[in-house]
């Protein structure tokens, strides 16, 4: 029980510190495993181990318990479908990604990781997506969007610095217009890329507080929900988890699904509907697409 103990102790403190921030994000692990010692310490009639244990198990749940409340699963109309995939700089199944996108008849896809290799596979797709940029790299940050909507005021924007650029727009679609940020910050591995990091939740958190409209903040955001960090981005309280209702919905590492973790994510405000929410499937990335149909005032 202890040996569970310490690791989530540890990642209490992620904030101060890369290394300790890593065992922040395995939570629903955590509550899985005082669960299972729970269980066992019951019937092993160790009344003082299985209280502590279940209470353990029971209070790490709570922390997450809103993502699976009971809610609205039909849909009342077609929404505005929008995806967000993490390409792998180094995957090369340019045929899987395709087809998803092809097969799901997406409206708005978001890429992460788009290098000049993908840009050129994905052109294809440009005739059905009359409406693109991208922004190739070498390396894991080129970042671009393909929409069969029109958007306007498209910038790219440097919250940090211009190694990991972010998009923002606004989409005009029958429902209205709605802005969109998608964003890619580092990896948190070190103390500076950890530092970089936080400092890009805090400023697209100031960014979205200045702002009046309806947002939907979408990507890999190298962070799952249970880090201390992670607060830095829905501080204002104007951002809402778009799995509420529909689970955790884990998207990292696809290749290793029983310990897998959600880093990618799509965040909304208020006056959005989520008409659904799930992943895509594994597309020869290390990530799950993220898909999300949505509806507004």
């Amino acid at each position: 029980m202890f040996l569970i103990a310490i690791p989530f102790i540890l990642g209490l403190f992620g904030r101060f510190n890369w290394f300790l921030d890593v065992f922040s994000h395995f939570r629903v692990y955590y509550c899985i495993a005082f669960l299972v010692i729970g269980i066992g310490t019951v019937l092993l009639k160790r009344w003082k181990e299985a209280g502590v244990s279940l209470g353990m198990s029971l209070i790490l749940f709570l922390t997450f318990a809103d993502l699976y409340a009971p809610g609205k699963k039909t849909k009342s109309s077609e929404g505005l479908r929008i995806t967000s995939i993490n390409l792998l700089a180094q995957n090369d199944q340019y045929e899987k990604t395709i087809s998803f996108i092809e097969e799901e008849a997406l409206d708005v896809i978001f890429f992460q990781e788009l290098t000049y290799q993908w840009a050129l596979e994905l052109d294809e797709l440009t005739k059905e997506y009359p409406y693109h940029y991208m922004l190739p790299r070498n390396g894991s940050f080129g970042i671009g969007v393909f929409s069969k909507y029109e958007f306007k005021n498209l910038e790219i924007i440097d919250f940090v610095t211009s190694s990991f650029p972010s998009l923002v727009m606004e989409l005009e679609t029958e429902s209205g217009s709605i802005s969109v940020i998608n964003t890619h910050p580092p990896p948190p591995m070190g103390t500076e890329l950890h530092r970089i990091r936080n400092i890009q939740f805090d400023r697209i958190n100031e960014f979205i507080s200045q702002s009046d409209k309806e947002i939907v903040l979408i990507g890999d955001l190298n962070s799952t929900r249970f880090s201390p960090n992670f607060k830095r981005l829905t501080k204002n309280r104007k951002l809402r988890d778009s799995r509420k209702g529909f689970g955790i919905l884990p998207t990292w590492h696809a290749q290793f699904p029983l310990l897998s973790v959600t880093l990618d994510h799509a965040f909304i405000t208020k006056g959005i509907t989520v008409l659904d929410r799930r992943v895509g499937p594994d597309i020869g990335s290390d990530h799950l697409p993220v898909i999300i149909e949505i509806e507004w005032d």
